[in-house]
């Protein structure tokens, strides 16, 4: 069961499967029949926004109501101190029984639901968003024993540590959402190509005819051999500081260029984040060229023609400069790809718009058939 309110989503997940909510749902099951709580959940506060998960003992109704009006008028919740560690608290520590029993809470949510004594435990914490545990005893059942809250504190301890925490800022949550929508194909791969997590667009890499091959979580080139260059950019992506590059997949008659981005991790591991130039979205716009390489209008105009097949007389003609200046211009940009020729340029450009794209829903012109990725 997740209930929520909505607003900003709560920084601190779960993840599906044996490992994540199942897993925090059979702890608090055991939790509730173990104690004789009539129900139990965790609670996920972020601002004036909550979230029920994982619920045991609790309706549909009742936790969607918690959880999009009573959360903010629970008198237990706004008693909670600041500094209460982790220590595991009654109700009746926070709020005496008799001021409970006034409130519009106890009214209109606690006895129409059957529910008595309370006890809270903290399980995480994430910037401005805290996870909770919170247990219900039936409304005849007696409060809490001492030994109850060293339980209940314990089993907190225990979720803490299935209950991912993310300390990403609002934007990069934002970031994460698009890349996730994104048309651009985007894997996050170990150094020995194990898949952490592929968008859905990723899958166009290894359908029929993609350059890669998936089996179970293991992707390859088409080949599938380990020793392939493949495998060696990974590893070389992933070693201690390698910087991000541009590699061509091998994509039939033309190579799709990929960026291949080392990200570390807080555990301390790298993982490399692959993005590759699809041909529906592979040409940058001329503003996202000059922003990022640091061109001046004209260059990234060039930068951006070349990517869309023109020859040098076309472009020359195309922003009405000389065949001269044309000249000067493809050398700087030369310079700063770090490219020997006019299709390693293309192949870098259109990598590094790989990155780019997936933060633009923009439709671009389709990239040109043109040449071979570096080696």
């Amino acid at each position: 069961m997740h209930a929520g309110a909505g607003g900003v989503e709560p920084q601190i997940v779960a993840e599906d499967g044996p490992g994540g909510i199942a897993a925090i749902q059979a702890c608090i099951a055991d939790l509730a029949a173990g104690l004789g709580f009539r129900a139990a959940f965790l609670l996920i506060r972020a601002g004036r926004d909550a979230s029920v998960l994982a619920a045991c003992g609790l309706t549909e109704d009742a936790a969607a109501a918690y959880a999009t009006h009573w959360h903010r008028l629970d008198p237990w919740v706004a008693a909670l101190p600041a500094g209460r560690g982790s220590r595991a608290l009654r109700g009746e520590e926070l709020v005496a029984p008799r001021l409970l029993r006034q409130s519009s809470f106890h009214a209109g949510w606690l006895a129409p639901n059957g529910f008595g004594y309370a006890g809270f435990a903290d399980v995480a914490a994430s910037g401005g968003t805290t996870a909770l545990l919170y247990v219900l005893r039936g409304a005849e059942a007696k409060p809490l024993a001492r030994q109850d809250l060293l339980v209940l504190r314990a089993v907190a301890g225990a979720l803490g540590l299935v209950v991912r925490r993310s300390d990403l800022s609002a934007g990069a949550a934002a970031a994460a959402e698009v890349i996730g929508r994104a048309p651009t194909p985007v894997v996050l791969l170990l150094p020995d190509g194990t898949a952490i997590w592929s968008n859905s667009a990723a899958e166009s890499l290894w359908a029929p005819g993609g350059p890669l091959r998936r089996v179970g979580r293991r992707v390859t080139d088409r080949s599938g051999n380990p020793a392939s260059g493949f495998a060696r950019a990974l590893a070389s992506a992933a070693a201690p500081g390698a910087k991000p590059h541009i590699i061509g997949l091998a994509g039939g008659a033309t190579p799709i260029p990929a960026r291949l981005q080392p990200v570390q991790l807080g555990s301390g591991r790298t993982v490399v984040l692959l993005a590759a130039a699809v041909p529906a979205n592979g040409v940058p716009t001329v503003e996202a060229v000059a922003a990022t390489l640091g061109l001046t209008r004209a260059q990234a105009e060039v930068a951006v023609l070349l990517c869309r097949g023109l020859e040098t007389a076309a472009i020359s003609e195309r922003i009405g400069i000389s065949q001269h200046t044309l000249n000067g211009h493809l050398r700087d940009l030369y310079a700063r790809l770090r490219a020997a020729n006019r299709v390693q340029a293309v192949v870098r450009l259109l990598g590094a718009s790989a990155a780019l794209s997936v933060f633009s829903d923009a439709e671009a012109p389709p990239a040109p058939a043109e040449g071979h990725a570096p080696g």
